[in-house]
């Protein structure tokens, strides 16, 4: 028998997170950071999505939150896990938002993978 080769894995760039960032940021940087759009992949991870999935169909301490509500509250959970490392709330400020947006995935994947 003979050994097949391994496949290669592909190398991962990173990506996009925050809310409207495929349609709003990414062709920004396209258009005025066209070397660094290159290193980004396009895949994005859009916080649109958790909260429209979880619009009225996901329990929330014994509410079911808006679209509007399921914004607040992962803002307001990222708000104060960055506020107790010491970072002041800076939304709109590209490495906050970045850092925020992270844990906005955290907060809804947690509530839909116990």
């Amino acid at each position: 028998m003979v050994a097949r080769p391994r496949r290669r894995l592909r190398e991962t760039r990173p990506g996009a997170g925050g809310y409207n960032v495929g349609a709003f940021d990414l062709p920004f940087v396209a258009a005025y950071l066209p070397r660094t759009s290159q290193l980004l992949s396009r895949r994005v991870v859009d916080l649109n999505a958790f909260c429209l999935a979880y619009e009225g169909q996901v329990p929330y301490q014994g509410s079911l939150p808006t679209f509007s509500g399921w914004k607040r509250l992962a803002q307001r959970y990222a708000a104060e896990k960055l506020a107790a490392v010491g970072l002041e709330e800076s939304w709109h400020d590209a490495g906050y938002d970045a850092a925020a947006a992270i844990l906005q995935v955290a907060f809804f994947t947690s509530l839909a993978i116990p």
